[in-house]
């Protein structure tokens, strides 16, 4: 029952497509957003993960929040395309630094733009105005790291993206693992291995009918007992490292011993090497680069 129930939230090949990596633009390195969500997604429908839905909208604030606090954007604004419009942005260029060690996302400096946080004049308790408090991060160990500065809330929104990763990855993996071990209890190991190896044979050949096709390749005909001693006849040989249009064919047959004599490099290992590769496919019931 459960292996009825598990195998359909499997993704497909042609499925994984559709499960993109959260992409805002040049707002946040594409690197960063990829190292966290690559290693779990297209492994299962989404529709069987609990936390695997937090990761968008984590993704789309934690955006948000870089572009304003990082970038200098006065609004957030989409494009057609669901990227984050920076053309009102104060920063031409991407101040953002992906620290790959730590996982988090900083700055080098703090910004010119930014005012320095004043003190009200009318409560007595210091209120600080709109514009973000700029502070060094900590890293993996809690060291400081004082070549780079963050705010508030760039550091919860990485916390909270970062952490909804994780649980999704988690719930990816415990999903597979509950499968695999229902695949092995209930038997169907075997008949799994049995259709994978019939899979690679039927594709390995799909492969060769279509390269033969190509590349000129024919079926050659294989008789039991041609009534003399000949070993075989070869019409429009040539190698089957070479195109054909850039090779000359050869027309024998074997029916006897020969001498085969030539000068160095004229073809004397071609021929006999093409000959065996033909004689060595079409005994197996493949093409072989003759002629029709």
């Amino acid at each position: 029952q459960y292996l009825e129930f598990s195998l359909p939230n499997l993704k497909c090949k042609d499925e994984l497509n559709e499960e993109e990596v959260s992409f805002f633009g040049d707002v946040v390195p594409q690197a960063f957003f990829d190292r966290n969500e690559i290693v779990w997604r297209g492994r299962v429908k989404p529709t069987a993960l609990e936390h695997a839905d937090r990761v968008p909208e984590a993704a789309k604030r934690l955006a948000e929040t870089i572009a304003l606090d990082f970038w200098g954007a006065k609004m957030i604004e989409y494009d057609k395309d669901g990227k984050i419009d920076l053309s009102n942005a104060k920063e031409s260029k991407s101040p953002v630094v992906q620290d790959i060690f730590n996982n988090i996302i900083a700055i080098k400096s703090k910004p010119s733009w930014v005012e320095v946080p004043k003190r009200s004049k009318i409560s007595n308790e210091d209120e600080l105005s709109s514009e973000p408090d700029y502070f060094h991060p900590r890293d993996r160990n809690g060291k400081i790291l004082r070549n780079r500065y963050t705010t508030r809330r760039v550091e919860e929104a990485v916390s909270e993206y970062v952490e909804a990763c994780d649980n999704a990855r988690k719930e990816v993996m415990a999903v597979l693992t509950k499968l695999s071990w229902a695949i092995v209890d209930e038997g169907h190991l075997p008949s799994i291995a049995q259709a994978s190896y019939l899979n690679l044979i039927l594709n390995t050949a799909a492969h060769h009918a279509a390269n033969s096709n190509a590349r000129g390749w024919n079926m050659a005909t294989v008789f039991d007992d041609i009534g003399n001693d000949s070993a075989g006849i070869f019409r429009g040989l040539w190698p089957y490292w070479m195109d054909k249009s850039n090779s000359i064919s050869n027309s024998f047959e074997l029916d006897g011993m020969f001498l085969l004599t030539a000068p160095n490099m004229s073809g004397k290992s071609t021929l006999m090497r093409s000959t065996a590769a033909a004689a060595l496919l079409t005994n197996c019931g493949l093409c072989a680069p003759v002629g029709e």
